[in-house]
């Protein structure tokens, strides 16, 4: 959640300069302050591999995910790294 918080300033910067729709891929801990950041539009939910809290690998699932994310055909990408 963190993460998310001090991406923040960005994303607001992002919003005001452009056009932009920001759509949020973040894990289920976090996806709780998706709706109190007025610059995001959109939150997609997912727990990846590496996140500490998921336990298992998803398989198929991850597979519908590069699904959606192919059919939504963004514009442009985004990564924080720590």
């Amino acid at each position: 959640m963190g993460d998310v918080i001090m991406s923040g300033p960005a994303m607001r910067a992002l919003k005001q300069s452009s056009s932009a729709t920001i759509t949020l891929l973040t894990s289920k801990a976090a996806s709780g302050i998706g709706p109190f950041m007025k610059e995001i539009d959109e939150v997609l939910v997912f727990d990846l591999p590496w996140v500490k809290a998921n336990d298992a690998l998803p398989g198929e699932e991850i597979f519908a995910l590069v699904d959606l994310l192919k059919r939504k055909r963004f514009d442009a990408a985004c990564r924080h790294w720590r």
